[in-house]
Formats: structure tokens, sequence, C-alpha cells
């Protein structure tokens, strides 16, 4: 499952600036075991160390003491097994779960299909293809239901909403 994408190096000694996808919610720590892709393959990494910081967050791979060895890395996505999360509370869902979802309009129009979120800064966003949106706010009180069955997201209309 995705969680982020390493954005630079920090440092001399080997660690990564990252970006999680939900930095207040992660739960990455020292013992998390990461997978990075590399020359299409995904190769195993223990964290060594992680800094959450104001502004950025900072990792160190395991066995990479020195920045030569990490510059590789830069622009690269990391992802970590599903079963090591947690399970959500009943009212949240991970964004990878949806992916390729049908966004459903309460009143019963396709929407479109998640391709790929991201994120604007404020709230995440998902890109539907297949439809008339595009860009769909994935905020609380415009998601209804998740139907995982059927893979469906029930919406809120986006033209009701005050």
């Amino acid at each position: 499952m995705k969680i982020g994408k390493i954005v630079n190096t920090h440092g001399l000694k080997g660690e990564l600036s990252i970006f999680l996808e939900n930095r207040e919610q992660s739960q990455l720590n020292k013992k998390s075991q990461i997978y990075i892709e590399d020359n299409n393959k995904q190769q195993k990494f223990s964290l060594k160390n992680i800094k959450f910081l104001p502004k950025k967050v900072l990792i160190q791979l395991e066995g990479f003491l020195d920045i030569n060895d990490v510059e590789k890395f830069k622009g690269k996505d990391f992802f970590v097994e599903r079963s090591s999360l947690e399970e959500c509370d009943e009212d949240e869902f991970y964004l990878s779960d949806i992916i390729g979802f049908s966004f459903i309009s309460k009143m019963g129009k396709k929407l479109g299909e998640v391709q790929k979120y991201y994120s604007n800064g404020s709230q995440d966003i998902a890109v539907l293809i297949g439809g008339e949106v595009t860009d769909y706010p994935l905020l609380p009180n415009l998601i209804i239901e998740i139907n995982y069955e059927k893979k469906e997201v029930i919406v809120q209309d986006l033209e009701v909403i005050d």
C-alpha cells in the first residue's frame, strides 16, 4: 500500500526527506518496514530512524549511512504491507482502498471511477475518470457510504452543497 514519496536526501549521513500521504495518521515508526520500488521490483527496508519535524519527515534506512547510497531513492514512492496497518474505524478508510471504486451520486448518477488521489494541502482529492467529474473532494460531509462489495462510493451531489 503506497503511503508516501521520497522527496530528497537530507544531510550527509543518508537521511531521506519524505512526503507522507496522511501525516496526521501515519503509523510509521522505527520498527516499520517499507518497500521502495527500484528497477521494477519492490525492495524491503527496515527503518533505522524517523523524525517528525514541523515541515517535513526524515527517515534513515538500516544499513545506509551515506548520502551517496540513498541518492537513487529520490522521487520514488514507498509502500508498506496493508496488514501492518491498524484497522480503520467504521467511519474511516485508507485512500488506497478506494482505487478503482465507482463514485455514484446519491441521485444514482455515475460520476467516474477513482484512478488516483492527491492532497491539495487542505484536503484529499479523488481523481475520477470516465464521467463528468474529474476531481472530487474527499470530505466527510460529502461521502455517504462506501460499499466494498460493490466497489462503490456513494457521495453527495456537489452542486447541492451549501
